[in-house]
């Protein structure tokens, strides 16, 4: 045997994978990729996205990466030479960086690493930033033995299970997949994302007797390769992207090239493709679902509500750290500060007051005092005015400023710098010029008349969702209302049957979660184990987190009078199993309530409760104290507020939409009321005797 075929030989024996560092999609993070900023490099919970990707491959076994990038090699490069890099992937992996920035597609890629002859085994191929704690290495196996009976075989696409409704789900990234049900072979591929219809061939059902359609799953940017992928793009000059490539392959007439599916339907694994994306996986990261690739000592401390703090981190006193938080290494947070779901990297510095939430902030940024913003992406140097307020849905790009007392509309997407030179000021502050997409300039030939009279029209502050990750931006778009639909988007059941019925998706998500509860508190089963389910009906039934605490709430009092052997008529045994059972599940609304508004979302399923069964009103005080003194989830302010509140409005029971005469009936809530009486007068007394006490 040749030395040729040795090296074959040694190459598929070594783990080999593929990292194609620039994902060529149009959906993107705009601004934030800069020309000395790659996606790839983007921080994620305190690591680059690359770090992440890495990992994963590491963690499956690689031994040898190639990492492609069309105009940003050498940069790649120098952040592998960084210590926390090269300590952790170049004692365990061979990495090789290449470039050719005559690339512009996923084809063009393909095609290099092809000519360059770097890749003659299987391969794990990965495009984009990927974030995962799976084990590849058996697909990898698996796919390297399904090749022994299928000659043809060309690839292995890996999917991660996520129903309609699911915070991973893009509307644009669903995919609709036929596959054979004994072995998982493709027999029809297609995008089905913003109600896009999906014709099947009729052939396609005449090839087996059975077929198995599945859109219960999300593309991962991951596939596990024949060594004859490359050659195959470079035969087809018309493949420039995966789904091309898929296409090609299931329809080529001249020869056979099987496609495989396989998808993981526990561990976590996803892709990074948008600014939604971005957040959503953020956070994931921040609640360890990728473990054990998440941010820990020596760099992080970690502490409740998975708040991290970085080294020489600086937090004022009456600062609020609210939930899936983390403060990179030498950013500090100022007096009154709320951060909630916030993402800050190195040397960040908040103003005192500011309130942030949902947001991912970069590097050497400073956000003065009062400012507000949502769901915002901020590239590295940016500087944000005192009392300036960020709409949601907004990317800046690294070095913008924006004015003091300046807010800045949804769906803004803004750069430091004037492509067009037109101005010396930008709208919004020194330096905040509206971003014009590489795409913007595509289509300019082939508008009408009407269109072209628009003028700055088409360089629009609003720059559209669609980039964001959602739909596309309407006239009368609301924010509100895009977030209340995203939320309640349909739901897929186990079986294939999708669900629009609100109520029957609420009746279904409430009858399993009452059924992990009960299971237990009467088996004693781990708090993080009900967590976890919990979680995956709220995600398969796109339940809201409010929803969630109030329907916990009503469940576990609910099972508490519903014991098995216990007396439902006498309060006493009532009141004893309930505050028994409520201490067994402490730890779990611990999980979900973190703030006021969490506390209220209790009071509320409680108050469900009372209303479905106004004959415990009695134990209605004593329940509440359990909550507010032994298991220390309630304040006294929350209580009062909400107490105060009762009978107000119908909205007291908006996430739960309850149609019964008691819900509405103005006695009842009197009665409550003054059955809470004396609970009230003895917190409010209580929180007096505190404040004398500090005086």
């Amino acid at each position: 045997m040749g030395t040729g075929d040795n090296s074959d030989l040694k190459q598929d024996d070594v783990r080999v994978g593929v990292v194609i560092a620039d994902s060529y999609e149009k959906k993107d993070l705009g601004p934030l990729s800069g020309e000395d900023a790659p996606k790839i490099l983007q921080p994620l919970a305190g690591r680059s996205f690359l770090f992440y990707t890495l990992s994963l491959l590491l963690n499956s076994g690689v031994k040898e990466v190639i990492v492609f990038s069309s105009r940003f090699a050498q940069t790649i490069r120098s952040y592998l030479k960084e210590e926390s890099c090269a300590s952790r992937f170049r004692k365990s992996m061979k990495i090789e960086v290449i470039g050719n920035e005559d690339a512009c597609s996923l084809g063009d890629a393909m095609r290099h690493i092809y000519e360059a002859g770097l890749v003659r085994g299987n391969f794990i191929l990965t495009i984009g930033p990927v974030v995962g704690n799976v084990n590849l290495a058996k697909v990898l196996e698996e796919h390297k033995a399904r090749a022994k009976d299928d000659k043809e075989l060309t690839m292995t696409m890996v999917f991660k299970q996520a129903l309609p409704g699911h915070h991973l789900r893009s509307e644009e990234d669903q995919v609709l997949l036929a596959t054979l049900p004994k072995n998982n072979q493709i027999l029809h591929h297609a995008q089905a994302g913003n109600g896009a219809k999906v014709d099947f061939p009729l052939e396609l059902f005449s090839r087996a007797p059975q077929v198995d359609i599945k859109f219960d799953a999300i593309t991962t940017g991951v596939s596990i390769c024949s060594p004859s992928v490359p050659g195959l793009f470079a035969d087809n000059f018309d493949c420039q992207t995966m789904q091309d490539f898929v296409k090609s392959c299931i329809e080529d007439d001249l020869a056979d090239h099987n496609l495989y599916a396989k998808v993981f339907n526990e561990g976590y694994l996803a892709r990074v493709t948008d600014a939604n994306s971005y957040l959503a996986v953020t956070r994931d990261v921040l609640n360890r679902w990728t473990h054990p690739i998440v941010p820990d000592a020596p760099q992080y401390t970690l502490g409740g509500h998975q708040v991290y703090k970085g080294k020489g981190v600086k937090v004022g006193d009456t600062a609020v750290l609210s939930q899936d938080v983390i403060i990179g290494q030498g950013s500090s947070v100022g007096a009154d500060v709320v951060l909630n779901a916030v993402a800050l990297d190195r040397n960040v510095r908040v103003g005192e007051g500011a309130r942030i939430s949902n947001s991912i902030i970069h590097e050497n940024t400073t956000i003065e005092k009062g400012a507000q913003m949502d769901q915002v992406l901020l590239g590295r140097g940016c500087v944000i005015g005192g009392g300036a307020k960020i709409g949601t849905k907004c990317v800046l790009g690294p070095g913008v400023q924006i004015g003091s007392g300046v807010t800045v509309p949804s769906g803004t997407w803004l750069v430091s710098e004037d492509d067009f030179e037109e101005s010396a000021t930008g709208k919004y502050g020194p330096k905040a010029f509206v971003y014009q997409h590489p795409d913007n300039d595509e289509s300019d030939d082939d508008e009408d008349e009407e269109d072209k009279d628009q003028g700055e029209d088409r360089k629009c502050d609003v720059y559209g969702v669609d980039r964001w990750g959602r739909g596309d931006v309407s006239d009368d778009y609301d924010s509100s209302d895009s977030e209340a639909e995203s939320e309640m988007g349909s739901s897929m059941m186990g079986g294939g049957e999708l669900i629009d019925d609100e109520d029957r998706k609420t009746n279904i998500f409430v009858g399993e979660i009452t059924e992990s509860l009960q299971r237990g508190i009467e088996e004693g089963v781990d708090a993080n184990n009900l967590v976890l389910e919990i979680n995956s009906s709220r995600h398969a039934y796109a339940m809201t987190a409010s929803q969630v605490i109030q329907h916990v709430t009503t469940a576990v009092v609910k099972i508490s009078t519903m014991t098995k052997g216990g007396d439902t008529k006498n309060n006493k045994v009532i009141l004893s199993t309930v505050k028994m059972n409520l201490t067994k599940v402490k730890h779990v609304f611990a999980n979900y309530v973190k703030t006021a508004n969490d506390q209220r979302d209790v009071l509320k399923g409680l108050e469900s409760f009372l209303i479905e069964s106004p004959d415990k009103l009695v134990l209605a005080a004593h329940i509440i104290k359990h909550l507010y003194e032994d298991l220390d989830l309630l304040e006294d302010d929350a209580v009062v507020e909400w107490w105060e509140g009762l009978g107000a409005s119908k909205n007291d029971h908006q996430e739960f939409d309850d149609d019964t005469e008691q819900a509405t009936d103005p006695e009842f809530f009197a009665t409550l009321k003054r059955t809470l009486e004396p609970l009230i007068d003895w917190l409010q007394e209580s929180s007096e005797e505190e404040d004398d006490e500090s005086d």
